[in-house]
């Protein structure tokens, strides 16, 4: 997994925090879980070659092989089960490809087989194997006769038919297990070293705002690379400078690397890109490039991301149509009476409702009673009999 780091706006850092806060949060939860196997416990399988050469360490994990075209060559694997439990895998090969970011990754069984995975037939496609059995698959390597010089890159999965059962605060979790070795081959030819740059591009729309960095290995050989990248506005000032660090590129394979923007967003507009890269046996690539950043579709989801994204180095109504504008615009009217409203009842007549009635006797108005009425026997007030007599008497 690549983890990514960058900085934010400051007019979104109250925003971001919070969000890192909550994946904190939930990583702790996470990691502070003891995640134990199912009751009866589970099968679990590992591969390894059989055969190493001692000159070169990296063949006890994977095979390296060097080849003829139009020829074959015979190998094992070692299946073992270090499990408790009895399981069955199934085998079978597969291509590789370059990951995004760098590094070497392989297709699924569905996959088409075009290289190493069309040119691997395997003894046995499926095992059942004991807790502790291990057993010997041998297979066969076959080269065609017209095959491009240079390396070649596919593997063989065993893949576990049960699905791994694990459990966390008494939830299950069912997880497939899935274990690749590579396959390299080396075919003879002149070795041919060469990045290509397909484009530097904004990436869609999210929360975080990236560019899009293309590269192709147009060779024939496995290079890694380092360099820089740097962003300049219109004006040419220095706005990103970030270093770069690809993993393996295989050949003949294109990505897009995708390049998060630090520190600040890029608003609106044109800008130029500087590649500088390294790969290879001393190989460099300079490219230089024009980009623009856009706004989004029209749309109230574009134009939320966009907002994020940008800060506050746009306006939010350019990145709405009119009649969103509008409806906002009623809602948001309506919304500021209705807070009047009571803003009106909380400072101005709750006050005049509390205090209005705590006004003294002497300010009290006089209401005049011709006569008071009360049932026979029932006790008469006293205060108002007094004040009437008082007003019969004037």
């Amino acid at each position: 997994m690549r983890i990514l780091y960058f900085f934010l706006g400051r007019r979104a850092f109250l925003r971001e925090n919070v969000v890192v806060l909550i994946m904190a949060v939930v990583l702790v939860e996470a990691l502070s879980v003891s995640i134990v196997h199912a009751i009866g416990g589970q099968a679990a399988f590992e591969i390894n070659p059989v055969f190493s050469d001692p000159n070169n360490p990296v063949t006890t994990s994977y095979f390296v092989m060097n080849a003829q075209p139009a020829t074959h060559q015979q190998n094992s694997i070692r299946v073992t089960n270090i499990g408790s439990q009895s399981g069955t895998v199934n085998l079978y090969p597969v291509d590789a490809f370059t990951a995004a970011a760098g590094g070497t990754t392989f297709h699924t069984r569905t996959d088409a087989r075009i290289d190493v995975g069309a040119w691997i037939t395997l003894s046995r496609r499926q095992l059942t194997l004991a807790p502790s059995q291990s057993q010997i698959v041998p297979f066969r390597l076959t080269i065609p006769s017209h095959v491009r010089a240079g390396q070649h890159v596919g593997g063989i999965v065993v893949d576990n038919t049960a699905l791994q059962t694990f459990t966390s605060k008494n939830v299950p979790i069912k997880l497939q297990q899935l274990r690749i070795i590579a396959v390299q081959v080396n075919l003879p030819g002149t070795a041919i070293e060469k990045l290509v740059v397909t484009g530097i591009h904004p990436g869609s729309a999210g929360i975080y705002q990236r560019l899009l960095l293309g590269l192709s290995n147009a060779g024939n050989m496995m290079v890694k690379s380092s360099g820089n990248l740097q962003i300049f506005d219109s004006n040419g000032h220095l706005l990103q400078n970030q270093a770069l660090q690809l993993d393996t590129f295989l050949p003949q394979t294109s990505i897009n690397d995708p390049i998060y923007i630090q520190h600040r967003a890029l608003s609106i507009g044109q800008y130029k890109a500087v590649l500088t890269l390294i790969y290879g046996h001393n190989q460099h690539l300079h490219y230089t490039t024009m980009f623009t950043i856009t706004a989004s579709k029209k749309n109230l989801t574009n134009a939320v991301s966009t907002l994020v994204s940008l800060g506050d180095t746009q306006s939010f109504l350019s990145l709405l149509s009119p009649w969103q504008v509008a409806v906002g615009g009623g809602v948001l009217l309506l919304v500021m009476c209705t807070l009047g409203s009571w803003l009106y009842k909380l400072f101005i007549m709750l006050p005049r409702l509390r205090f209005g009635g705590k006004q003294s006797e002497k300010t009290q108005p006089f209401v005049y009673s011709e006569s008071i009425n009360k049932p026979v026997g029932e006790p008469v007030d006293t205060k108002l009999t007094k004040l009437t007599k008082r007003q019969n008497v004037r």
